[in-house]
Order: structure tokens, then C-alpha cells, then sequence
């Protein structure tokens, strides 16, 4: 829902499902879900590993924003994770230029970055993401392809097909 709302792409139930069976199994993966009136309206996938506990994908179908359901969840995975040992707990995903401490204008100080800092804690820039293909003719076509909007559409679609990703 959360995915239609935003016209995101999603990734495909053999990926949650690969995921599950992996992780959940080892202990690795946890799943928390809010719910309003017995109806799942929030959801959050968290990976927890060393003494790190990272929030990698949360939904909410936009239903009973006044009872403030992503609050509740993340408040109770945090102190699920304090409760459980774990010491740091990363939010995953913020706005690149926040991270940066860059200051933005009062328009942009709304939104998923905002709420995570809401809970206070600090911001921790990571390096870019770095992909290797071991295949030297995909490597050559990715890096020598021109950036442009067609083409990076193509790149996408391959990404997508490449990573499972669901292009419904």
C-alpha cells in the first residue's frame, strides 16, 4: 500500500520471502507490526546483528494517521532493541544533505528524515554504495553507457530484473 501510494516500485515476494527464510531463521530478521482495531497498518522490518539493530523497511497504508501508528512502532522496536542488549540502533535512510549537516529551508524539514531525528541520536554519513559486476562485458556496458534518460531507464530495468525487484 505504502509503495502504490508513493508510485514506488517494490520488491517481489520471492525477495521477503528469501529474506524470511535466511535471516528470521538465524534470528537476524524481526518483524513488528502496528495495528488500529485488529487492521495492520504499520509494519517494520528490522536486521539485527553485533550490537546493531537496523530498521531496513517500514510501511504504513496512510490509514489512522491520529492515533500515530509509525510512532508507536518505532518507539516499541527501540526499546525492544534496549530491552534485548543491543546498543546502537540505526533508522537507515536519511536524507543525504541532513547527514551532511547542511542547513535546509523550513519547507523541507518535514518528511521520514525529520521523523528519525525526531528520536534524537546523531547522523552518520556512510560512503557511497559501490557495486561490482563480474562480468566484464555487463561492467563495460554499465560504466561506458551514456546517463541519459532512456538509457538510465534500461540500466534500472536491469537492476530491478537483476535484484528481484518487482516491477508491479
Amino acid at each position: 500500500e505504502a509503495c502504490k501510494h508513493n508510485n514506488l516500485k517494490t520488491f517481489s515476494e520471492e525477495y521477503f520471502t528469501g529474506l524470511w527464510n535466511i535471516l528470521h531463521r538465524r534470528g537476524y530478521l524481526h518483524l513488528f507490526i502496528a495495528e488500529y482495531e485488529g487492521e495492520a497498518v504499520a509494519v517494520s522490518w528490522v536486521i539485527s546483528f553485533g550490537n546493531t539493530v537496523t530498521d531496513t523497511i517500514g510501511a504504513w497504508n496512510g490509514l489512522h494517521a491520529k492515533v500515530h501508528p509509525n510512532e508507536l512502532l518505532e518507539w516499541t522496536t527501540l526499546t525492544w532493541a534496549k530491552s534485548h542488549g543491543y546498543h546502537y540502533f540505526d533508522f537507515d535512510g536519511l536524507a543525504t544533505e541532513v547527514a551532511r549537516g547542511e542547513e535546509l529551508p523550513d519547507a523541507h524539514k518535514d518528511g521520514v528524515t525529520f521523523f528519525k531525528l525526531g528520536f534524537g541520536g546523531c547522523a552518520v554519513l556512510y560512503p557511497v554504495a559501490y557495486e561490482y559486476l563480474p562480468n566484464r562485458f555487463l561492467r563495460w556496458l554499465y560504466t561506458t553507457l551514456d546517463e541519459g534518460r532512456s538509457t538510465r531507464r534500461v540500466i534500472m530495468g536491469v537492476e530491478r530484473f537483476v535484484r528481484g525487484i518487482s516491477s508491479d
